[in-house]
């Protein structure tokens, strides 16, 4: 088989909420969110004969010697990378090299890369194989635009360890792995059970463990989060998984703390959510999407109905795990009291972290194809702030958005849900002492540096540095230095993030292709605080 030489790209994010992008200036050489797993895993499921480069445009962009360098280039991303993904097979074509397109976003939408040289649909499988098949035998570019769709999906467990050596881990600002695929539940706007199945797909726990230890290796603290479409779409496997988890962080010496995503009737069962603190999963994002229950039912989440919502997040909260929630406007059954009625609800929930977002109506899901069928999808070249023809006029809808945001993430707001997990919350979690992570070089200056930030940004230059210190001394007199530099990172982001709101300068969904307008995107912490780019 002849030796090629691969240039595996994820394209980049233009900066935006989940980019996390205010919060990464806190640590050094902190640049990215999160390595790219589809594209670490593909990178090492390539022949071990063939040379391969590997660039997170996040971390650095591509150059032209990458280009020139090499044989092919095989790039991915997601909707919202869309741009620069075709702007990426452009210059390798451009230079006679055959581009490579797949990932989510090609996997839903195929025709949105028409001038691709070859496409990979779905999940690594039979069409990997025959991708690689293909360009062992030419890597010339083809005459017409060939596509490889999978139809038998390479079993989940056999799925190579990501090439992490491959990545510049210390780059990120937290880690991930995938231990399943897939979610049981068919949410109206959610495009995963149609991507993935509805079925959960998972690894052995031996065999997530080996990439757990591969990161640990590299890494000495920080976090880890599950990417898993819902890490309890088995809650027996996951229960299994648990026990390898607490035996992993016992043999480490909990150095990492863990996170993830799943629905919100984890509340529902105890004896999971214990093994979960036991594991030292510290926070964990939930869809909750909106208070109403008429919305619930509306937008098929009737799990989200299992309980009273905030019933099951004092739960949570019992087990020493912060919730983060997801927030949508502009669904059908929204008022013009919504904003108020989701205001008053997170006030009384204390969730520090949210994804506030207006309504998007993403390829391949059952809300997709009601508005086709209702007429309510909006053209391209008219696609404002959503696709979606609210029942209420779009500026009602955003300016919705624009006041939850606006309250929610005020410093006082924010801070004093924050105060109220660190007082009824941070306690239910295993009480682990600083010296865990032991002393190295590296661990004491990312502290200094850190912890200097931190005091100059939050307790110093911010106005709302009265409401920090409240919180800080408090996390300080327990030793818990490594949650407050989250915490300092993290409400630094969030704050930072509603000025970008109020100015105008995001735009209220994050699926809008982009989010916001490289031109007026928010200067870096570092420009605003030195007038220059950090080194």
């Amino acid at each position: 088989m002849p030796k090629r030489r691969a240039l595996c790209v994820f394209a980049r994010f233009t900066p935006c909420f989940a980019t996390f992008h205010t919060a990464q200036a806190f640590f050094p050489g902190t640049v990215a969110f999160m390595p790219p797993q589809g594209m670490l895993t593909l990178a090492a499921y390539l022949p071990k004969d063939w040379e391969i480069r590997f660039v997170d445009e996040n971390v650095a962009p591509v150059t032209d010697d990458d280009l020139e360098w090499c044989d092919v280039l095989l790039a991915s991303g997601m909707h919202v990378q869309r741009g620069r993904l075709n702007e990426l097979a452009r210059l390798a074509q451009e230079r006679g090299k055959p581009a490579v397109v797949g990932g989510p976003s090609v996997s839903a939408c195929p025709e949105y890369y028409p001038d691709v040289d070859m496409l990979h649909v779905g999940e690594l499988g039979d069409a990997t194989d025959q991708l690689i098949a293909h360009l062992s035998a030419s890597a010339a570019r083809p005459e017409t635009q060939l596509v490889f769709r999978t139809e038998e999906r390479l079993p989940i467990n056999d799925f190579p360890i990501p090439a992490y050596h491959l990545a510049q881990l210390k780059a990120y600002l937290v880690l991930n792995v995938q231990w399943s695929s897939g979610c049981p539940y068919r949410c109206e706007f959610c495009d995963i059970p149609e991507l993935y199945g509805n079925k959960a797909r998972t690894k052995s726990p031996e065999r997530l463990i080996a990439e757990l230890d591969a990161i640990a290796d590299q890494v000495q603290m920080g976090g880890i989060y599950f990417v898993d479409d819902n890490l309890i779409g088995s809650k027996k496997a996951a229960k299994e998984l648990m026990h390898h988890l607490i035996a992993w962080q016992k043999r480490t010496g909990y150095r990492l703390r863990l996170a993830g995503e799943a629905t919100i009737n984890l509340a529902k069962d105890t004896e999971l959510l214990g093994l979960m603190r036991d594991a030292y999963f510290t926070d964990m994002f939930f869809g909750i999407e909106t208070p109403n229950l008429e919305a619930l039912r509306h937008i098929n989440k009737r799990h989200n109905m299992t309980m009273p919502i905030l019933d099951a997040v004092k739960v949570i909260n019992d087990h020493g795990i912060e919730l983060h929630g997801g927030i949508i406007f502009g669904f059908d059954t929204d008022t013009e009291d919504t904003a108020d009625q989701v205001i008053d609800f997170i006030r009384a929930a204390n969730i520090p972290l949210l994804a506030i977002n207006v309504l998007y109506a993403l390829p391949r899901t059952p809300l997709h194809r009601r508005l086709t069928e209702e007429g309510r999808l909006l053209p391209t070249e008219e696609v404002r702030e959503s696709n979606v023809r609210f029942l209420r006029p779009e500026e009602e809808v955003v300016e919705s958005w624009r006041r939850a945001v606006d309250v929610l993430y005020h410093p006082k707001e924010l801070f004093r849900r924050y105060e109220h997990n660190v007082e009824h919350t941070y306690p239910n979690r295993l009480q682990l002492p600083m010296s865990r992570f032991g002393i190295s070089t590296d661990l004491v200056w990312t502290g200094i540096y850190a912890t200097t930030r931190m005091v100059v940004i939050q307790g110093l230059m911010a106005e709302h540095r009265r409401e920090f210190w409240s919180i800080a001394w408090k996390l300080l007199r327990q030793g818990k230095l490594d949650h407050l530099l989250h915490l300092g990172a993290m409400g630094h982001h969030l704050t930072s993030y509603r000025e970008d709101v109020l100015d105008a300068r995001v735009r209220a969904s994050n699926f809008n292709h982009d989010g916001m307008d490289e031109g007026d995107a928010r200067p870096g912490l570092w420009q605003r605080l030195f007038g220059r780019k950090a080194a």
